[in-house]
């Protein structure tokens, strides 16, 4: 029995700008072609926080963007812990 052959579709750079284009994360031709690790980092962060819809800071925290007020930060006054943001 022959191993399973996967693949995924092959698109032109300017297909892929677009595509990020789309969910709202800005990256050029020329970034895509030559990538700085800063840069990627934050085309991930941004793909994270449009895809799954919770921001940097409400990682942090523990909870989603959307949260509403302390309360659901957690501790016993109900208010959410200090976090140091880099």
């Amino acid at each position: 029995m022959a191993a399973p052959v996967y693949s995924f579709p092959l698109l032109p750079v300017a297909d892929v700008v677009a595509c990020l284009a789309e969910l709202g994360v800005a990256v050029s031709e020329a970034q895509l072609a030559k990538p700085e690790p800063e840069h990627v980092f934050k085309v991930f962060e941004e793909l994270v926080t449009s895809l799954v819809g919770v921001s940097r800071c409400a990682r942090a925290i523990g909870r989603p963007h959307s949260a509403p007020g302390p309360s659901a930060g957690g501790g016993a006054s109900g208010r959410a812990p200090a976090v140091a943001h880099p």
